[in-house]
């Protein structure tokens, strides 16, 4: 069983917490001779039922847990089957350093962490208003392209017929067949309270919210002049219209 062990494959966590391997078990003790691995170091392997101090699995791996002591004669006696780092020590004698070292990491992770969320909050407090608005402009330009569209076919019946078109009459549709992903609906007629005026009224799409119930207008008076007007905030409509708007 301890053969089956030695020859399985091994995994171990470097100073920066990355996993490293697989390796067998020849080569992790090698690893050990070399410093590079010491007995805190987190090893596993399959049958292990979690990451361990290489101390714990020493003597599966052949290695020997020496005591704390002088400093051996001959450099050949202190390496052989000997994993450095893993002497037996003395309360307070340096055993915390790998434990600090720990520490250190996992409280400069949790700030780094901490400090992320907090820049993401910061950012989408910024960008979802933005894009929000960024939406509704682009919703309200499509809805004014649609409502200019139609001026030529009112000018064209007024001129010809002395009077104000509607829905349906001429070249002008129905005011549902303009609906669109920017448009709910095109109302063509005269202004009820306005004599003489006939009037385009535009009525947006539900969405973007905070767009339904708005409209824009194009009245057209009795010398041929258009004027414009809507319930829209200034900032979501395009700037050419937002300097002829009354």
């Amino acid at each position: 069983m301890a053969r089956e062990q030695a020859m399985s494959d091994w995994f171990y966590s470097d100073p920066q917490f990355q996993q490293q391997g697989p390796l067998s078990a020849q080569a992790l003790v090698a690893l050990c001779r070399e410093g590079r691995v010491d007995g805190q170091t987190l090893v596993w392997r399959e049958g292990l039922p979690g990451w361990l101090p290489l101390a714990q699995v020493a003597a599966e791996l052949g290695l020997v847990v020496v005591a704390a002591g002088p400093v051996p004669a001959s450099p050949a006696a202190a390496t052989a089957g000997r994993i450095p780092g893993i002497a037996a020590r003395a309360p307070g004698a340096g055993g915390g350093s790998g434990s600090s070292r720990t520490a250190v990491w996992v409280i400069v992770g949790a700030a780094i962490f901490v400090f992320g969320i907090a820049v993401l909050g910061i950012l989408a407090a910024i960008a979802i208003p933005a894009y929000h608005d960024y939406r509704m402009r682009a919703q309200v330009a499509q809805a004014v392209v649609a409502g200019q569209a139609l001026r030529p076919a009112v000018e064209a019946w007024s001129q010809a017929n002395g009077t104000c078109p509607r829905n349906g009459d001429g070249e002008i549709g129905a005011a549902e067949s303009y609906a669109g992903p920017a448009v709910a609906s095109i109302e063509v007629g005269p202004i009820d309270d306005v004599d003489g005026e006939c009037g385009i009224l535009v009525w947006l799409a539900d969405k973007p919210s905070g767009l339904k119930d708005k409209h824009l207008q194009w009245a057209l008076d009795a010398d041929g002049q258009w004027h414009v007007s809507s319930d829209l905030a200034r900032r979501h409509l395009p700037a050419a219209l937002r300097d002829a708007l009354e």
